[in-house]
């Protein structure tokens, strides 16, 4: 008998039992894939219903006041008391809008329970570490906006056309509460979609983050949309050609 037959034999062994794990690991990722591919999709799906449900809440308001809100609203001294998300909450029907107080600021005794208490369209089911009460949609603030600060734009004022204006984007990191009167400032803002600077539009979702355009559509722009696209979708009057994704 050849005296390496035995450890021969072991060998052979380990390898087949190697290649059965190998096989089997692959049989299990391939399972595993479209699982995780669909919790993707389902995400970015939710985040746009989000937005839709956003859209629709203005353009009630809008039919009430004949007006967007205003990014803020001040108090006598001109400082930001509270914010346009507190404003659609009638909108919602969530009942947070009885609850609410305008006559002290947004994180006034009464009102700073409220956070914790936010409505669900306010946060992207992605985000998964933003502290508890803040947002993943903000406006873009700015005399070229739809949110000129503390002053309200009628529709006819986006020149640019609704469906190429967009009102409200997606982002992450920015831990901002939602009654808080803060968003992005277009003079500071990074144009560039999923950028790694914060202060831009961001998502947790594979491939992109989305915004919600002035007729209540929503887009989702991958990360290398040019500038210039986010840009234009920002300004009201800007009379760029926009050709969205």
């Amino acid at each position: 008998m050849h005296p390496h037959t035995p450890k021969s034999r072991s060998v052979s062994q380990l390898l087949q039992i190697l290649i059965l794990f190998v096989v089997f690991a692959g049989i299990l990722i391939a399972l595993l894939m479209p699982e995780v591919g669909s919790r993707e999709a389902s995400g970015r799906a939710r985040c746009s219903d989000n937005l839709k449900q956003i859209g629709l809440a203005l353009s009630n308001y809008y039919d009430v006041y004949d007006a967007l809100p205003p990014a803020y609203v001040v108090d006598r001294h001109g400082r930001p008391m509270h914010s346009w998300r507190a404003l659609l909450l009638p909108y919602f029907g969530d009942g947070l809008a009885s609850q609410y107080d305008f006559d002290e600021p947004w994180d006034g005794p009464h009102n700073r329970p409220l956070i914790d208490k936010m409505p669900d369209a306010l946060r992207c089911p992605d985000d998964k570490d933003a502290p508890p009460g803040t947002t993943n949609y903000v406006a873009v603030i700015g005399d070229q906006t739809a949110w000129p600060y503390d002053k309200s734009r009628t529709r006819e004022a986006l020149v640019d056309g609704l469906p190429r204006t967009a009102v409200v984007v997606e982002v992450t990191g920015l831990n901002i509460p939602w009654t808080a009167p803060r968003d992005l400032d277009f003079e500071m803002l990074d144009f560039n979609v999923n950028s790694e600077t914060d202060y831009g539009v961001r998502s947790h979702h594979h491939g992109g983050a989305s915004v919600l355009l002035g007729d209540g559509s929503v887009r989702f722009l991958p990360p290398n949309s040019p500038p210039e696209l986010l840009r234009s979708l920002l300004t009201v009057a800007g009379g760029e050609s926009v050709t969205l994704p």
